[in-house]
C-alpha cells in the first residue's frame, strides 16, 4: 500500500500558473556566528521560486547573511496560520505583508527561541533523569574467540548443545561424501548459502581440517581442449559444411539472375543476402 503524501508536500511539488502565498520559516545566520529565527510571507508561483526570492532578498539586504533550515507552507483557502483559521481580515494583511511588494521591503516576524535551544527544533539541555543508573552494566555475555565455536548466537549468545552440534557436523560430513566433497553442491543440499556454508566450516567446526580431510575435487579439463590444432580443424570443417548448406538454398535463384545478366550487387539486394554469399554461390557452380 503506497504511503499517503501530505497536502503541503503536494503543493510544494506543483508549478502554478499564478502567484500563491507561501509562509516560510527560516533561520538567518549573521557572520557565521549568530542566528535568529524568522517567519515571512513570499508571493511566487512555486515553493522553489519562493525560496530563491527569499535568498536573493536576504543577500541584497546584507551580503554577509545567509539562510538555513527553511520550512515552506502554502496558505490556502480555509487554511490556518498559527492554529487560527484565516478570515478576510487576515487575508488582507497577508496581501499587504507579502514580498515582493511595491515598497521592496521584506516584512520579517522574529520568532524568539526558548532557552537552551541551539536551533528551532532541538534543545541542548541534558535530560534530568538518565535511563541507566550509575554503575549499570547490561547483562550481555560475549564469549572469548576460542569458545565461540561451541556457542551459538540467536539474539544473544548461548551454549550450543553438544548433541545438536555433533548432529550438524555428521550431516555435513555425510552430505560432502555424497557430493564428492563439492562445497557448492553440499551447501545447496543442506539449504545453506555457499557463503554461510564456508563460514560454518571455518568458524564453527575448527577441530576438523576440511582442506586436508575432505579436499574439494579438482577441476578436470576435457581431453579435446589439449588437442588444439585438431579441435580447430574440426570446428572449421563443421562451419564450412553449415555454410555450404546455407548457400544451397540460394543456388538456383542466383544462377537464374546471373544468366539474365544481373550484377552481384543487384542479386544480393534482390535475395537480401550479402555479396560475399553470392560470390561463393557462383564459385560452387564452377
Amino acid at each position: 500500500m503506497p504511503k499517503k503524501v501530505s497536502t503541503q508536500k503536494k503543493y510544494r511539488r506543483e508549478q502554478y500558473s499564478y502567484d500563491q502565498f507561501w509562509s516560510i520559516h527560516y533561520t538567518e545566520v549573521f557572520n557565521k556566528e549568530h542566528e535568529r529565527d524568522y517567519k515571512v510571507i513570499i508571493k511566487a508561483k512555486s515553493s522553489d521560486l519562493a525560496k530563491k526570492i527569499l535568498q536573493n532578498k536576504v543577500k541584497e539586504d546584507n551580503p554577509r547573511h545567509s539562510i538555513k533550515s527553511v520550512a515552506i507552507f502554502m496558505l490556502r483557502k480555509n487554511g490556518s496560520l498559527n492554529n487560527l483559521k484565516l478570515n478576510l481580515t487576515d487575508w488582507e494583511h497577508i496581501h499587504n505583508a507579502a514580498f515582493p511588494n511595491g515598497s521592496n521591503i521584506l516584512f520579517k516576524y522574529l520568532n524568539p527561541r526558548p532557552k537552551g535551544y541551539n536551533n528551532r527544533f532541538n534543545s541542548v539541555v541534558a535530560p534530568k533523569k538518565s535511563f541507566f543508573k550509575e554503575g549499570y552494566q547490561p547483562d550481555i555475555y560475549i564469549p572469548p574467540e576460542e569458545e565461540k565455536p561451541y556457542w551459538i548466537y540467536n539474539g544473544k549468545w548461548r551454549p550450543w548443545p553438544t548433541k545438536e552440534r555433533e548432529s550438524l557436523k555428521e550431516k555435513i560430513i555425510l552430505t560432502l561424501s555424497f557430493n564428492n566433497n563439492c562445497r557448492t553442491k553440499t551447501a545447496k543440499a543442506l539449504g545453506f548459502s555457499r557463503r554461510y556454508f564456508y563460514k560454518l566450516l571455518k568458524n564453527k567446526f575448527v577441530e576438523i581440517d576440511w582442506a586436508k580431510q575432505y579436499p574439494p575435487p579438482k577441476y578436470q579439463y576435457l581431453k579435446h581442449y589439449h588437442d588444439t590444432p585438431s579441435r580447430v580443424k574440426n570446428i572449421t570443417k563443421t562451419w564450412q559444411h553449415k555454410a555450404k548448406q546455407y548457400r544451397s538454398q540460394y543456388l538456383e535463384e542466383v544462377n537464374k539472375l546471373k544468366l539474365q545478366g544481373k550484377s552481384i550487387h543487384y542479386i544480393a539486394n534482390k535475395l537480401k543476402i550479402c555479396r560475399n554469399t553470392v560470390k561463393k554461390c557462383l564459385q560452387d557452380n564452377e
